[in-house]
């Protein structure tokens, strides 16, 4: 990724105790790796997939290091599923009929869900990520932000 780009932000707001030192999504969530971040709050960070299936394809991720999905519990589980509401509503902007929410977990040991923007299972039944141009991603990120100025 681009370091110079003024849109990538290295969050840094988390307890590096509940976090793994290998992960790649623990290193976005202490800062190490940028990001197009979505949303955040204390327990969530959603931020734009660097090799989208469709364009605002992003990923949610818990700020603590939980290897599944399914062993996310109690209060936790709530406050990713208020945000992954958040974040639908946000995706909205790109006018497609459905916001999917899938949860994979094969390369990456952190729970994570993907919201992809499509408007039926056509657009989704390669679900092959695609290598885009960083100005692609960065301006997938300013029509995701420019409803919040």
């Amino acid at each position: 990724m681009e370091e110079n780009n003024n849109n990538l932000q290295n969050n840094g707001n988390c307890d590096n105790n509940n976090l793994n030192s290998d992960c790649v999504f623990c290193k976005i969530i202490r800062g190490e790796t940028p990001c197009f971040k979505i949303y955040e709050n204390e327990h969530v960070l959603a931020f734009l997939d660097i090799r989208p299936v469709s364009q605002g394809h992003t990923i949610i991720i818990p700020k603590k290091h939980i290897k599944n999905y399914f062993d996310i519990e109690g209060e936790l589980f709530s406050k990713i599923n208020n945000s992954l509401k958040i974040v639908k509503n946000k995706l909205q902007i790109f006018n497609k009929k459905n916001i999917c929410q899938f949860i994979i977990g094969f390369d990456i040991d952190h729970a994570h869900i993907h919201l992809v923007p499509a408007n039926d299972m056509i657009e989704l039944n390669n679900f092959k990520n695609q290598d885009i141009p960083m100005v692609e991603l960065e301006n997938t990120y300013k029509k995701i932000m420019e409803d919040e100025i």
